[in-house]
C-alpha cells in the first residue's frame, strides 16, 4: 500500500508546472507525528537544459520547530499541540534563455503555545521578496487565537485569526500607477486548515487557506489557498505536489490579480 501510495505521488510530480511560486505557508512543514522534541524538514527542486533550450532551475526551503504535547489518556486521537516554535524559509531561482522568470525567497518565524488543548495564541514575524510581483520587501508581524476544531485520525481540522501590520516597498513601472511605493497596512489576518490521511502513514492531503483584509477596508484583500498531497516513500523521505492560488485585489498596476502555482517536490525529515 505505500509503494503505491509513493508511486502515485511520484507520477503527479512528474506533471509540467505551470508556473513555480510557493507560497508562505507556515503549516507546511509542521512534522505529521507525535514525537516531543526538535524536528527539520528539506524541500529541493532543481534542473538544468543545454542546447535548443537553456534553462536553470533552483529551488530550495524547509524549516526547522520544536514541540510539546499536552499530556493525554486518550488513545482514539493523536496528542494536542502545547508549545511550538518554528522557522521556514524558501529561496527559488529559475532562468530561461538567460532571463529570470522566477526569483523570490521568504523567512517565516513564530510561536505557537496552547492554553487549553483546544485554544491558544500565537505570534510571527515574517520577511520576503517577488521580483515578478515588484514587491521589493515585505515585512509583517503579527499574533492572534488559534483554535482547533477536530483532532483525530484521520482527519483534522484547525485556524487561527488575529492582527497583521504590514510594511511593503514596491517597484512602480509606470508613472500613473495609484498604488503606493512604500505602505503600511493593518489588516485582519485568518486562516483555516485540514489534513487528512488518505492512506494511513503513507498518503496525505492538505489545504491551508488564509484571508488577509484591511482593518479599514475590507475591499483591499488578499487571499492564498494552498494544497497540497504527498506520499512517503521512506519514513525520512517523501514526494509530492503543491497547488497554490493567491489572490490580491489591489496590486500595482502592472502586476496580475491572481497567480496560480502547480509544483512537485521531494522532502526529507529530520527527528
Amino acid at each position: 500500500m505505500q509503494l503505491r501510495a509513493a508511486a502515485l505521488a511520484a507520477g503527479l510530480w512528474l506533471v509540467p508546472a505551470l508556473s513555480w511560486a510557493n507560497p508562505v505557508n507556515m503549516e507546511r512543514i509542521a512534522s505529521d507525528d507525535d514525537t516531543s522534541g526538535w524536528s527539520a524538514t528539506a524541500d529541493l527542486r532543481g534542473g538544468v537544459k543545454q542546447g535548443n533550450v537553456v534553462k536553470r532551475e533552483a529551488n530550495v526551503g524547509g524549516g526547522v520547530q520544536y514541540r510539546t504535547f499536552h499530556p493525554t489518556l486518550d488513545t482514539r486521537r493523536p496528542p494536542f499541540l502545547r508549545n511550538r516554535w518554528l522557522l521556514t524559509t524558501n529561496l527559488s531561482l529559475v532562468s530561461f534563455g538567460g532571463d529570470r522568470v522566477t526569483d523570490n525567497g521568504f523567512m517565516h518565524t513564530r510561536y505557537t503555545r496552547m492554553f487549553i488543548p483546544r485554544l491558544g495564541a500565537e505570534v510571527y514575524l515574517q520577511a520576503q521578496y517577488n521580483r515578478f510581483t515588484n514587491l521589493r520587501s515585505r515585512l509583517l508581524t503579527g499574533g492572534g487565537a488559534r483554535f482547533v476544531l477536530v483532532h483525530r485520525n484521520p482527519f483534522g481540522l484547525w485556524g487561527g485569526s488575529g492582527y497583521m501590520g504590514e510594511y511593503e516597498v514596491n517597484a512602480i513601472d509606470v508613472v500613473d500607477d495609484s498604488h503606493p511605493q512604500e505602505t503600511f497596512n493593518h489588516r485582519w489576518a485568518s486562516y483555516l486548515a485540514l489534513r487528512l490521511d488518505v492512506v494511513e502513514d503513507a498518503l496525505e492531503l492538505a489545504n491551508t487557506t488564509y484571508v488577509q483584509p484591511r482593518f479599514d477596508d475590507f475591499t483591499d484583500i488578499r487571499v492564498l489557498t494552498s494544497t497540497q498531497l504527498e506520499g512517503a516513500v521512506t519514513p525520512t523521505f517523501s514526494m509530492g505536489i503543491d497547488f497554490d492560488v493567491a489572490y490580491d485585489s489591489r496590486p500595482p498596476r502592472t502586476v496580475k490579480n491572481t497567480d496560480l502555482s502547480f509544483s512537485g517536490f521531494v522532502r526529507f525529515r529530520f527527528g
